[in-house]
Protein backbone atom coordinates (compact mmCIF):
# COMPACT_ATOMS: atom_id res chain seq x y z
CA UNK A 1 0.00 0.00 0.00
CA UNK A 2 1.11 3.40 -1.30
CA UNK A 3 2.02 5.82 1.97
CA UNK A 4 0.54 9.42 1.29
CA UNK A 5 2.77 11.86 2.13
CA UNK A 6 1.36 15.14 3.18
CA UNK A 7 3.81 18.05 3.17
CA UNK A 8 2.91 21.33 4.27
CA UNK A 9 4.12 25.26 4.60
CA UNK A 10 3.33 26.04 8.34
CA UNK A 11 2.33 29.87 7.21
CA UNK A 12 0.43 28.89 4.29
CA UNK A 13 -2.71 30.96 4.33
CA UNK A 14 -3.93 29.30 1.54
CA UNK A 15 -4.37 25.61 3.03
CA UNK A 16 -4.66 26.16 7.11
CA UNK A 17 -3.07 23.69 9.20
CA UNK A 18 -6.19 22.58 10.60
CA UNK A 19 -7.09 22.01 6.66
CA UNK A 20 -4.19 20.33 6.14
CA UNK A 21 -4.87 17.92 9.55
CA UNK A 22 -8.47 17.25 8.06
CA UNK A 23 -6.99 16.31 4.87
CA UNK A 24 -4.26 13.55 7.03
CA UNK A 25 -6.79 12.19 9.12
CA UNK A 26 -9.23 11.57 5.95
CA UNK A 27 -6.24 9.69 4.26
CA UNK A 28 -5.85 6.54 5.88
CA UNK A 29 -1.96 5.70 6.58
CA UNK A 30 -1.05 9.34 5.34
CA UNK A 31 2.16 11.77 6.74
CA UNK A 32 1.42 14.93 7.41
CA UNK A 33 5.19 16.73 7.35
CA UNK A 34 4.92 20.17 8.18
CA UNK A 35 8.19 22.63 7.16
CA UNK A 36 7.29 25.54 9.87
CA UNK A 37 8.55 28.42 8.10
CA UNK A 38 6.90 27.62 4.50
CA UNK A 39 3.97 29.07 2.97
CA UNK A 40 1.87 27.47 0.14
CA UNK A 41 4.62 27.20 -2.57
CA UNK A 42 7.06 25.57 -0.24
CA UNK A 43 9.26 24.50 -3.18
CA UNK A 44 9.99 27.97 -3.78
CA UNK A 45 9.95 29.11 -0.43
CA UNK A 46 12.45 26.62 0.85
CA UNK A 47 13.38 23.97 -2.01
CA UNK A 48 16.06 22.57 -0.14
CA UNK A 49 14.27 21.93 3.24
CA UNK A 50 11.09 20.22 0.68
CA UNK A 51 13.71 18.34 -0.57
CA UNK A 52 15.58 16.92 2.49
CA UNK A 53 12.33 16.12 4.15
CA UNK A 54 10.96 14.62 1.11
CA UNK A 55 13.55 12.45 0.25
CA UNK A 56 13.88 11.49 3.83
CA UNK A 57 9.93 10.43 3.53
CA UNK A 58 10.32 7.94 1.07
CA UNK A 59 13.74 6.37 2.57
CA UNK A 60 11.48 5.36 6.00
Amino acid sequence: MAVWRLIHGGKDVIVSNALAEIQHESICGSRLITLPDSGHGIVYDQLSEFNSVFMKSIAD
